[in-house]
């Protein structure tokens, strides 16, 4: 999975305009640490889609940018596409399973 560079140059922005914690990281490592499996619905992800297919590899960060998580290893995981635009910008906690365009949300 090759991430796109003005995706990865747009998240370093925001969390510097945000002041929060930018640590180096590989999208390749992050998708092999989770085992190219989504951590939102825990399906297969296909390293073969492209990013923008709606089962294609993401990295999505658990807590938002927006909210004041770190741009770092340890507050990313690998998402489909589908599943991290519809967590939207919440905290991954906050959304208890996605799958098939559905999501579940916890009370």
């Amino acid at each position: 999975m090759n991430r796109v560079c003005g995706v990865q140059k747009a998240c370093r922005r925001r969390a510097r305009e945000r002041d929060v914690l930018v640590l180096p990281y590989s999208d390749q490592v992050i998708c092999e640490r989770d085992g190219w499996v989504c951590q939102l619905c825990r399906g297969p992800v296909d390293p073969r889609l492209p990013r923008t297919h709606r089962d294609g590899a993401t990295i999505d960060h658990i807590v938002p940018i927006s909210l004041g998580g770190a741009d770092a290893p340890g507050n990313v995981q690998l998402a489909h596409m589908g599943c991290n635009a519809s967590k939207g910008a919440r905290f991954t906690a906050d959304v208890v399973g996605v799958r098939s365009g559905v999501r579940v949300v916890a009370p």
